[in-house]
């Protein structure tokens, strides 16, 4: 081939105008544009005129401005794994990947090696001393280092509250949970999986009370305390009913021989007979006349009277049950209505509604509408409404009104509306009007209106209106009526008992309290709520230290109650003292 025109040819031929091929290689090298300069091969080398080479191509060209700058860093690789699917993954400093598909490593990857030695052992690094969850939900790793790393929201946020199971059953040899959100659990097989067998029980003893349970493995196992304390002996129970009769019970006792019915009518005179023939002397009587016809019987005197039924209870009586006459039995019921509902054995009620309605075992009601409603066992009432309205077991009310409206157990009232209207137990009301309304459990009223109106718990009344309204519990009031209708010996207080008295009383600090609980009744507790309740006041034992004067004691020498007239009187004296020492001050001033 002919070199083209102006070409200089150093090596092979060329094909473009204006070219220099320099070829010292041992292939072929051509021209591929017009204007240029070829050099195979070239050496690297530094000049301030950078070239530039073209590997492909071979040409060399010069740069027409400076040389470049340092470029930025590049990046370099941190890692290369596969992953799943059998791909090369490449991960490099600036966090980008590559990834190659295995299929074209197929040629590059060589035989594997083999494992070569085990490297020396790496320095030990630092571990994690602590792990923390921060305030915004970030973890904080602490290492022994004493660096920390904070990950944030690593605490996502709440999920939904999960169902829980409302109804379970087997079903077939499977176990069937319907969860609160309808949705069903089915797991198969459940009636299948049975446990080992248990031991079985061989002896339980008690001893002491510790019961000890003996199983068929050896074992035993021990709980104490299975026996409580012995509890109250139970009130009495009711009567039996009336057993059959004996083995000689025959007809009842022959009543008595009703009485001799009046006799029949008389019966029509007889034919007047022949008038005899006149006797010499005409003035004599002539012979009586033979006797009439007697006339027909009268009715039998024992037919008039009634035929009453017959009881085996000697000195029985006849009661009237609504419908017929019978026998009164084991209970006494006179008067309209009395007993007339669920009246219990050897009850007694007498009067017009008494006891009218549930009278209990052994109870008496005797007046109008006594124990009329809910009488309980045992109990007594005895007057115009006594104890007319629950009254519970052994009871007393005495007096019309007496205890009327739920007077507590084992209470005592006796009087003209004693105790009326709520009365605690084991309370005690004597006198007009003594205790009439809320009257605390375990309170004493004696006297005219003593402890009126709500008479507090474990508290006395004693005197004409002692206490008459609002007494609080524990207290004790006795009307002295100091007056001087009532009083002698009339004398000052003497100075130096005074004085003694007073330097006693001043010491004193009022204490808050509350009543112990075994100082009620149980159903006191419940009704009344005693123990919640705190008190403020004085306590006797302290006062007893300082002024022993003052405080009311046992033939022990104990404290019983504080003698609340003579410290009020005291309190008044010293009131006083520090007035006149304030008025004093004042005028020196």
């Amino acid at each position: 081939m002919t070199p083209s025109p102006s070409a200089i040819l150093l090596g092979p031929p060329t094909r473009h105008a204006n070219t220099v091929i320099f070829n010292a290689s041992t292939s072929k090298l051509n021209s591929s544009v017009s204007n240029a300069t070829y050099i195979r091969p070239i050496g690297a080398g530094p000049g301030t005129m950078p070239l530039y080479y073209d590997s492909v191509t071979s040409e060399v060209v010069v740069s027409s401005g400076s040389l470049a700058t340092t470029g930025a860093d590049g990046t370099s690789v941190t890692g290369i794994h596969v992953d799943s699917s059998g791909k090369l993954v490449v991960d490099f400093t600036d966090s980008s990947t590559a990834v190659i598909d295995g299929a074209l490593m197929g040629n590059v990857h060589g035989p594997p090696g083999t494992i070569g030695p085990t490297g020396p052992a790496g320095e030990q690094g630092p571990s994690v001393s602590s792990l923390e969850i921060t305030a915004g939900g970030g973890l904080m790793t602490t290492l022994t280092d004493g660096t920390t790393t904070i990950t944030s929201n690593i605490k996502g946020t709440t999920g939904p509250s999960g169902a829980g199971i409302k109804t379970m059953e087997l079903v077939a040899d499977s176990l069937v949970f319907t969860l609160t959100d309808n949705s069903v659990v089915t797991i198969p097989g459940a009636s299948t999986v049975s446990g080992d067998a248990g031991p079985d029980f061989i002896d339980v003893n008690l001893t002491n009370s510790t019961m000890t349970i003996e199983y068929s493995d050896g074992h035993t196992m021990s709980i104490p305390n299975v026996k409580g304390a012995t509890g109250a002996t139970g009130s009495e129970g009711a009567m039996g009913p009336e057993g059959p009769p004996g083995a000689n019970a025959g007809s009842g006792i022959t009543g008595a021989t009703g009485a001799k019915g009046p006799g029949g009518p008389t019966g029509p005179t007889g034919a007047t007979g022949a008038t005899g023939a006149t006797g010499p002397d005409s003035t004599g009587t002539g012979g009586t006349g033979g006797t009439g016809v007697t006339g027909p019987a009268g009715q039998d005197g024992n037919d008039v009277y009634p035929t009453f039924p017959t009881s085996t209870c000697y000195g029985d009586y006849l009661r009237w049950d609504g419908t017929d006459w019978v026998p009164g039995g084991g209970r006494v019921a006179i008067g309209c209505l009395a007993g007339e509902q669920n009246q219990s054995a050897n009850g007694v009620t007498i009067g017009d509604q008494a006891g009218q309605f549930d009278q209990g075992v052994d109870s008496v009601a005797i007046g109008y509408r006594a124990g009329n409603t809910s009488q309980s066992d045992y109990s007594v009432a005895m007057g115009h409404n006594a104890g007319r309205t629950n009254q519970q077991e052994k009871c007393v009310a005495f007096g019309s009104g007496a205890g009327e409206e739920n007077q507590g157990h084992s209470s005592v009232a006796l009087g003209l509306n004693v105790g009326k209207v709520n009365q605690g137990s084991e309370s005690t009301a004597i006198g007009y009007y003594a205790g009439y309304e809320n009257m605390g459990a375990g309170s004493t009223c004696i006297g005219n209106q003593a402890g009126e109106h709500s008479c507090g718990p474990m508290s006395l009344t004693v005197g004409h209106l002692a206490g008459s309204d609002n007494v609080g519990p524990g207290s004790v009031i006795i009307a002295s009526h100091s007056t001087l209708e009532t009083a002698h010996n009339i004398t000052p207080v003497d100075s130096v008992q005074l004085d003694t008295v007073l330097a006693g009383v001043a010491t004193l600090r009022p204490k808050k309290f509350g009543y112990k609980e075994n100082m009620y009744r149980t159903d006191d507790i419940q009704t009344r709520g005693h123990t919640d309740v705190r008190y403020c006041g004085l306590i006797a034992e302290d006062l007893l230290e300082t002024t022993p004067s003052l405080v009311h004691t046992n033939a022990d020498g104990a404290a019983i109650d504080i003698k609340w007239n003579d410290l009020t009187a005291y309190i008044l004296a010293m009131q006083q003292r520090n007035a006149e020492d304030l008025r004093g001050i004042i005028t020196s001033v």
